[in-house]
């Protein structure tokens, strides 16, 4: 197996096939999408294992775990960038920062709740990962 191929269930994965199913979900984005569009293609594409899902650096990194995205549909994974592309538009990274003794836990899942309930009041289907996470009440 080389460095940049993963095997995950018996299957052998180029990262490359992941990477293009990132830039897809984009390309979507910036047609219906425009805003979040801006966002997310300003990002580097950086796949990692440290990570369990995807995140954002304060650098300009959008990172990806190649288990996350293999097994996200298209449409899971439109919502999952435009929640990244939110969690730099309200500045998470620098705002947890600047509080002192934060939980970084506490803090991400309140911004990801926001995030999904604004995600989802812009008309985005709200994926599978986020019905589960998100409280049914924030959503109404």
């Amino acid at each position: 197996m080389r460095d940049f191929d993963i095997k995950y269930s018996g299957e052998h994965l180029p990262l490359e096939d992941l990477q293009n199913k990132i830039i897809d979900a984009r390309i979507v984005l910036r047609v219906n999408h425009p805003f979040y569009s801006l966002v997310i293609f300003s990002l580097n594409l950086q796949h990692s294992y440290k990570i369990p899902t995807t995140a954002v650096t304060h650098d300009g990194q959008l990172l990806w775990n190649p288990y996350w995205i293999h097994n996200m549909s298209l449409d899971d994974l439109i919502f999952e960038l435009a929640h990244e592309a939110w969690h730099i538009c309200q500045n998470c990274i620098g705002r947890g920062r600047a509080i002192n003794g934060l939980n970084h836990g506490v803090w991400n899942r309140a911004a990801d709740d926001i995030t999904d309930t604004l995600l989802v009041d812009d008309n985005l289907r709200q994926s599978t990962i986020s019905t589960k996470l998100v409280s049914r009440e924030i959503m109404v």
